[in-house]
C-alpha cells in the first residue's frame, strides 16, 4: 500500500496527473487514469490549521460519530480485527444514491510515520469475518490515504493530500464514477470542519 501511495506524490503531467479546477478555495486537485481500472485515481491537497502530528492523531482514532459529521453516507464503520497499534481490518457500510444498491468495504487500514510525515491509509483486502452481504455490493478500495506533513510557511498547519482511487463495482460504469470525483476533493474542507468543532 506504501508503495502505492508514493507513487501517488508527484503531481506533473508526465506522471499521468491532470489537474481539474474545483470550487473549493486553496484546494489543488488531480485526476490520473489507471492502466488496471476504469476508475481514475483523484488526489486533492490543501492547507489546515492543524499540526500534522495532532490531525493524524484524531483522524487515526475518530469514532463512527466523528466520521459522520463529514461524511453523511457512512452507514457502518468498525474494527474486525486489530494486529497491531498501527494496522487493522475494517468493515464499511456506505449509502449509495436512490436506485443504486448500497455499497459496502473490507479494509486493512494502516497508520505510519516517515520523517516528518504522517500516513493513515487503506485498501480492500478479504476477511472471514466481514463476508459479502446482503442487500450490498462489495466494493474495492485499490488505495483511499491521507499524507500529513508539516506546512512549510507556518509550523501550525499542515498539508494534507488526500489520495483515493475507489471502485463501486457492480454496474455502474467507471465514466459515471470519475464525474462524481468531487466528493473526495471535499474531504479536505470536510476535514477543516471537524478540527473547527474540536477547537471549541
Amino acid at each position: 500500500i506504501n508503495a502505492e501511495y508514493g507513487g501517488c506524490k508527484t503531481e506533473d503531467e508526465a506522471h499521468g496527473w491532470v489537474k481539474f479546477s474545483t470550487k473549493e478555495k486553496n484546494l489543488l486537485a488531480w485526476q490520473k487514469k489507471s492502466s488496471t481500472s476504469s476508475v481514475a485515481c483523484v488526489k486533492a491537497v490543501g492547507e489546515i490549521p492543524f499540526s500534522a502530528k495532532k490531525l493524524s492523531k484524531l483522524i487515526w482514532e475518530q469514532s463512527f460519530e466523528d466520521r459522520k459529521k463529514y461524511d453523511e453516507d457512512l452507514m457502518e464503520d468498525k474494527v474486525i480485527e486489530v494486529i497491531d497499534d498501527f494496522t487493522q481490518i475494517r468493515y464499511l457500510a456506505s449509502k449509495a444514491p436512490t436506485f443504486i444498491t448500497d455499497r459496502d468495504f473490507c479494509v486493512l487500514r494502516c497508520f505510519h510515520k516517515q520523517d516528518n510525515c504522517y500516513y493513515t491509509f487503506s485498501a480492500s483486502v478479504e476477511h472471514p469475518d466481514a463476508p459479502e452481504k446482503k442487500g450490498f455490493v462489495r466494493g474495492k478500495m485499490v488505495i483511499s490515504g491521507l499524507c500529513y506533513e508539516p506546512s512549510t510557511t507556518n509550523p501550525k498547519h499542515c498539508l494534507v493530500t488526500n489520495v483515493a482511487q475507489i471502485d463501486p463495482a457492480g454496474n455502474i460504469p467507471g465514466w459515471v464514477v470519475n464525474l462524481n470525483c468531487n466528493k473526495i476533493v471535499q474531504r479536505i474542507p470536510a476535514l477543516v470542519k471537524l478540527i473547527t468543532d474540536v477547537a471549541k
